[in-house]
């Protein structure tokens, strides 16, 4: 019994140092390292509870299939689980507040509203600083709503988001509203009627209450529909709202709202169960109701470069998780069936000409979200040598494309009908402007966007669309830019032969761009220094979506 107690002691002593460690380690003012602790996920505060709690009723499920459907061992390897501890939102976060210092508070807020619901909407309440850094922010290991914080979208915010009011416009732009009752009288919001309620009022004092609305798009409206004000160098407010991603709009503009072709959210980012599911594992001895669908708590979106970010950098951000590989894969599949490619080829005297179709088939514009992303078209040639005779959108291993926009000249490359030189490129963006009609990546300069042209969902109406969804630049003019596809031609001059063709689809979720202008804050900022080390040693710079090899002949 002795020794027990000695190893007993020996561990504490362990654990207490580590924890010393690692927060003095966290507060590494040079950003040579990012390193923070793990979350206490059994946290308990007035209206939360850490993902810890729920745990034990909510992991070890299983389909119909057999087919492992835990919720909180999917969750915890997506960005909805890590939406705080996203390196490269803490960069760019930091940044914006570094160019606009003086509305710093303002940023925090509005930013840390969506990554940091929990400790954002706790301090709302009892009115202590909403801040994200600094000794009295979120970050800081130290601080009482830190592991809220670190939670990011967690258990018992998505299921207390109370429903719309049908009478009142969708909420958006981070404004959710959470219940704010506290203990038993807290509901969790579920999808399916007459939940079994004694477990969960028992040990966590919270009462599950059915409400449809967790199985719609509006749900997800209210952080992925987000608009934000624009500023000038001086903080001044110039007025102007900003429309920084559209994603619920755009899927309210699309054939997939409608009521005959309805295709929620959750239908494809939360991909269902084969057959029933029980949803938990207590109480013991009572055959509970199987449930359908059950939609899986894996959160599929296309951001694949942070979550092999956060798999290869587990450690250094405090992330307890073995399943990105298998969220890495989801993630792929799913960005492989956004679009399909379909080429169709004609031969004249010493020329090429090939017709590529673009069909996006998912409920929004292609790609969507925040403007860091952007899809295109890399086209090569080569003759019977394997000489590049002609190739368009080349990337190196660093992300840079060889065109305009990744060159010094740093210009927007313009939206393309017909391609005839190796520099052109089609790309799929949105570059955003400032109040001088200048290209910037800078959120809170941003008026508006020069070049808007990302393939636009089934069923849009491009002529009447609202405002903030508007195509902009060269695409507005081109007929072959349709709802729900584009039709790009290449043109080009070939000598007599015998050729190969490859054509890929690529997506990126950082642009090189976008990133080069970031680093600019590198040596005043230790966020964006930090960030800067993991992105140059990341494991994946693009996707490819799409890949056609074919040969081809010309007389």
């Amino acid at each position: 019994m002795t020794s027990r107690r000695f190893i007993q002691g020996l561990t504490l002593i362990s654990v207490t140092a580590l924890l010393i460690l690692t927060e003095s380690i966290a507060q590494d003012i040079a950003g040579k390292k990012i390193v923070t602790r793990e979350t206490e996920h059994k946290f308990r505060s007035k209206h939360f509870l850490g993902s810890g709690n729920c745990t034990t009723c909510h992991n070890y499920l299983e389909d119909r299939a057999g087919n492992d459907v835990s919720i909180i061992d999917a969750w915890r390897a997506t960005m909805m689980a890590n939406a705080s501890r996203d390196p490269l939102w803490q960069a760019k976060v930091a940044s914006e507040i570094h160019r606009t210092p003086k509305i710093q508070g303002a940023i925090e807020k509005k930013c840390s509203r969506c990554h940091m619901p929990m400790a954002h909407v706790e301090s709302g309440w009892d009115k202590t600083p909403i801040k994200i850094f600094g000794p009295e922010g979120f970050l800081n290991p130290k601080h009482p709503k830190f592991d809220m914080a670190m939670e990011g979208v967690s258990c018992t915010l998505c299921h207390q988001i109370e429903p719309n009011d049908p009478k009142k416009p969708i909420r958006h732009s981070g404004n959710f509203v959470i219940g704010k009752n506290e203990g038993v009288n807290r509901k969790i919001y579920g999808p399916f009627k007459d939940p079994f309620p004694w477990p969960m009022k028992h040990m966590l004092k919270i009462s599950p209450t059915y409400s449809p609305h967790m199985n719609t798009s509006e749900h997800c409206a209210s952080c992925h529909d987000l608009e934000t004000h624009a500023f000038d160098k001086d903080g001044k407010d110039l007025k102007t709202v900003f429309p920084e991603q559209s994603t619920y709009s755009e899927w309210k503009a699309s054939l997939y709202s409608k009521k005959a072709t309805l295709k929620s959210c959750q239908d494809c980012h939360m991909q269902t169960a084969k057959g029933t599911v029980v949803i938990s594992n207590l109480p013991r001895g009572r055959r509970l109701t199987p449930r359908s669908p059950f939609y899986k708590h894996s959160f599929i979106g296309g951001n694949t470069y942070m979550l092999d970010i956060f798999n290869k950098n587990k450690e250094e951000l405090g992330i307890r998780s073995e399943a990105f590989e298998s969220s890495i894969k989801r993630t792929r599949g799913l960005l492989k069936q956004a679009v399909t490619m379909t080429v169709v080829e004609g031969s004249l005297a010493g020329k090429i000409a090939l017709k590529v179709h673009l069909k996006n088939n998912s409920g929004h514009k292609f790609p969507t979200g925040y403007p860091s992303r952007r899809a295109w078209l890399y086209l090569r040639i080569q003759d019977e040598n394997e000489k590049a005779v002609f190739e368009s959108g080349a990337i190196n291993e660093k992300g840079q494309m060889n065109a305009a926009c990744d060159s010094k000249a740093k210009k927007i490359e313009p939206h393309h009908d017909v391609i005839t030189k190796p520099t052109q490129v089609q790309i799929y963006e949105a570059c955003m402007k400032d109040a001088q009609d200048n290209w910037t990546f800078t959120l809170m300069r941003a008026v508006g966007y020069h070049k808007e042209n990302r393939i636009l969902p089934e069923g849009f109406d491009r002529e009447n669309a609202p405002k903030k969804l508007a195509i902009r630049g060269q695409a507005k003019t081109d007929k072959n830019f349709e709802a729900g596809q584009d039709t790009i031609n290449y043109k080009i001059e070939l000598a007599p032969g015998t050729y190969t063709l490859l054509l890929e689809l690529r997506y990126q979720t950082v642009s090189y761009s976008f990133a080069q202008d970031l680093f600019k804050d590198s040596g005043k900022v230790a966020k964006v220094k930090a960030f800067e080390r993991l992105h140059k040693k990341a494991g994946i710079v693009f996707e490819r979506l799409q890949v056609l090899e074919k040969t081809l002949e010309v007389k």
